[in-house]
């Protein structure tokens, strides 16, 4: 009798749904609530190999014997939490980068088309100027203020700053005004571009600077929740300019990621599916966990990704990996 030898392979392709995703590390206690998903499927691969006599067409079935068994699958996650991005950036260490309530004060270089960090996030009352300026001096009289070949255009937007005393009363540190009624030494502000001149009651004390001032959406871009500044390409703003920001922020409790040295998560992952969309098949097993292609993002919140998971055998699953029935049947047990 001859005998022949066939191997075969079956698979089965699964979609759960969605629902809730849990994660424990391998040597962590507890789960973590991890994500809501939005998609979790599963396929199981199961390779045999039969043996059959060869005396006729069809031939009988001597052994039929598994090979190997592999599952894999994927989770589409929605609105993932930050211990996610910690797991699946495979970051090892988290640094504590809060910030208290405060303001920024300092130069930064800017670069055309390019966002740089300001080193600060959730941002209010930002200004941004040039960084050089030309000292002047105010005559309450005649509300003209004298500045030496200052080189300014009507039309120019203006910021003032005094250092060593204080503004002609009149003037505001936080408020950009337009030059108006220029000369080659002279020139008046005004609160809107070619209004009336802003009135003065003072000379004022100390030195008076005034810095060409930039304009939000016309020079540069801002992501204030972000801390993040891109000068715009046909803006006012010069490529590697240095520029000027004031700006004042909140407190913000803002946790970094370190030493993204892993290429992969070990843990459990447990599935449980949202019943009242009518999904009632759960899933739990031992996985090694991979982050699948590109993140959606806006600013720094995360949008959508796709996690990729093995099964691993584990011997308290009886294989590799337990349905559960959530309809009110009892679990149902995959021993593959």
């Amino acid at each position: 009798m001859t005998v022949k030898t066939r191997i075969t392979e079956i698979t089965e392709s699964e979609t759960l749904g969605k629902g809730k995703v849990f994660f424990t590390p391998t040597g962590e206690n507890g789960a973590e609530d991890l994500l809501e998903v939005e998609d979790f499927k599963y396929n199981l691969a199961t390779e045999k190999v039969e043996k059959k006599t060869s005396g006729d067409s069809s031939g009988a079935l001597i052994a039929s014997i598994v090979k190997d068994t592999k599952c894999n699958g994927s989770i589409v996650c929605l609105s993932p939490k930050f211990q996610v991005a910690r797991f699946f950036d495979m970051a090892e260490a988290v640094t504590d980068v809060s910030q208290t309530t405060s303001s920024i004060a300092t130069t930064f270089t800017a670069r055309l088309g390019r966002w740089i960090d300001l080193g600060k996030k959730t941002l209010s009352a930002v200004r941004v100027r040039a960084n050089s300026g030309k000292v002047f001096t105010a005559d309450p009289d005649t509300e003209i203020f004298t500045s030496t070949a200052h080189g300014f255009l009507d039309g120019d937007r203006i910021y003032v700053v005094n250092s060593g005393g204080a503004l002609p009363a009149g003037l505001v540190t936080t408020t950009l005004y337009y030059i108006v009624n220029k000369t080659d030494n002279t020139f008046q502000l005004s609160l809107t571009l070619g209004g009336t001149p802003q009135a003065i009651t003072d000379a004022g004390t100390g030195t008076q600077t005034a810095y060409e001032g930039y304009v939000e959406d016309t020079d540069y871009e801002l992501l204030e929740k972000n801390g993040k500044l891109k000068a715009l390409v046909d803006g006012g703003i010069a490529d590697a300019a240095t520029i000027y920001v004031n700006a004042t922020y909140a407190t913000q409790t803002i946790l970094k990621l370190e030493g993204a040295t892993l290429t992969n998560r070990a843990g459990v992952i447990s599935f449980e599916p949202d019943t009242d969309n009518g999904i009632n098949i759960g899933f739990e097993a031992d996985v090694k966990l991979n982050p699948n292609g590109d993140w959606q993002m806006i600013g720094d919140d995360l949008l959508k990704f796709t996690i990729d998971f093995e099964c691993l055998l584990s011997a308290n699953r009886n294989g590799l990996f337990t349905k559960y029935d959530y309809s009110g049947l009892s679990a149902a047990r995959a021993a593959v």
